[in-house]
């Protein structure tokens, strides 16, 4: 099960957020700006609307799919520094 979004851990969030159709304005702020007050718990009740029909709508393959996809990259991350860093020793 898939538990509350807003309990998932900010890597996770953040990378789902991105790709939600959040709600903001564009002359005072942009998505970046809405990704990081939404991660320090600054949401407004539209966008944790938007959010929990996202949530809602995401299908378990699909959520697991991103969360492959995020340990593939955090594993490429850290072969590249463990790289860099045997280039250092």
């Amino acid at each position: 099960m898939k538990g509350d979004f807003f309990s998932l851990p900010p890597t996770v969030k953040e990378n789902l957020l991105w790709d939600i159709q959040l709600e903001y304005d564009w002359y005072e702020s942009n998505k970046a700006e809405e990704i990081h007050c939404i991660l320090h718990s600054h949401v407004n009740e539209i966008n944790k609307a938007i959010i929990n029909n996202y949530w809602l709508a995401l299908s378990e393959s699909s959520f697991l799919a991103v969360l492959t996809e995020i340990r593939n990259d955090l594993e490429r991350q850290l072969d590249l520094t463990n790289k860099e860093i045997a280039k250092l020793i």
